[in-house]
């Protein structure tokens, strides 16, 4: 597990993919949700 991660919530999964390449890219280990109530959860 990278020491580096990311949790994005937004309700626009084209924006999120453009951040999660860019966070990628950088080495980061991201995760992705569009709902508020799964954003704990991870």
């Amino acid at each position: 597990m990278s020491d580096r991660r990311l949790l994005i919530i937004d309700d626009d999964p084209a924006i999120a993919e453009v951040v999660r390449a860019v966070a990628e890219g950088l080495e980061y280990e991201v995760r992705f949700t569009e709902r508020a109530d799964e954003f704990a959860d991870l």
